[in-house]
């Protein structure tokens, strides 16, 4: 049993040594080369992409803006659609009250009078 653990670290040096052996300067040289190019385009392609993304945090920051703007805008158009609705139902209340009026309203409504610039004849 002794002769088969001799045996297999005689044959593990063996292999280190043939490996060793068969790596010259050459072949390290553009091992070397080859993973110095391979980590100056990560470096590179980092770089690019934090250009990228400063990019796209500036554009983010313009999108909030006017996200904002637009937020600004509503709550202002709100208010005022707010008013004309309120206005409108109650005139719409009012109009219920008196149903003569609310007849020549809807006339009014459906004539010309909003193209022809006329007023209609009311008895």
């Amino acid at each position: 049993m002794r002769w088969v653990w001799i045996v297999a670290v005689a044959i593990a040096f063996a292999g280190q040594l043939t490996r060793a052996e068969d790596l010259n300067p050459d072949q390290l040289r553009r091992n070397y080369d080859e993973a110095t190019g391979q980590l100056k385009k990560a470096q590179d392609r980092i770089n690019a992409l934090a250009t990228e993304n400063e990019q796209m945090k500036a554009k983010l920051a313009d999108m909030q803006k006017q996200i904002d703007t637009a937020k600004a805008n509503e709550a202002t158009f709100a208010e005022r659609t707010y008013q004309w609705r309120a206005t409108l139902a109650a005139w719409d209340r009012f109009l219920d009250r008196y149903p003569n009026l609310k007849g020549r309203w809807q006339a009014f409504l459906e004539s010309d009078a909003m193209t022809t610039f006329s007023l209609p004849q009311w008895e």
